[in-house]
């Protein structure tokens, strides 16, 4: 069935067709969701978090406004950061630690998988992970991210030039210590 017959279906809480919609769907929004949590049971939650939220509010979606899967990505997005908004208690402290800037080479980024590299990003603090989403995955501009985090222009350019320093870290230590093993 395609997308819009299982919203259509859904929206008439059609059981069948909302399972459908969460099997098509999923594996989009775990993968969303991973960039932005520390680990993988994070993860899982805000997916289901998103779920509920999209079934729930099904009936407010007009295919006459949007793209089904522009508003579901909007719906991903706000759920993890409301979630993160909620959660935080003081403002992020950029790290004052200035990490040298190191050219990563194409054959350093070859030897990083996937997974290594969504690991990196997990690790990252939760500042520096939120702005590196926004503006690499999700195409936000500064103002946007500034707006929807409650930070400064300025702040959303200095957490992004700091998270991308923390990753060519991660990937230098990681294809260092690969190096190794292949050495010893």
């Amino acid at each position: 069935m395609h997308i819009n017959q299982l919203v259509i279906q859904a929206k008439k809480r059609d059981a069948a067709a909302e399972r459908e919609l969460f099997m098509l769907l999923a594996p989009k929004a775990l993968t969303m969701c991973r960039r932005y949590s520390i680990d993988d049971h994070q993860a899982k939650d805000y997916t289901q978090d998103v779920f509920i939220k999209v079934l729930n509010n099904l009936e407010s979606y007009d295919t006459h406004k949007g793209n089904f899967l522009s508003w579901f990505n909007t719906i991903c997005i706000n759920t993890i950061l409301d979630d993160k908004r909620r959660k935080k208690r003081s403002p992020i402290l950029a790290d004052s630690k200035i990490i040298d800037m190191v050219e990563i080479t194409e054959e350093h980024i070859d030897l990083v998988s996937d997974d290594e590299l969504l690991k990196a990003i997990q690790s990252l603090p939760s500042g520096y992970k939120e702005v590196l989403n926004l503006f690499l995955f999700e195409k936000y501009s500064h103002k946007q991210i500034a707006a929807r985090l409650d930070i400064t222009e300025s702040t959303s350019r200095s957490q992004l030039a700091r998270a991308k320093q923390h990753l060519k870290k991660l990937i230098l230590q990681s294809t260092q210590s690969r190096h190794e093993r292949k050495v010893v």
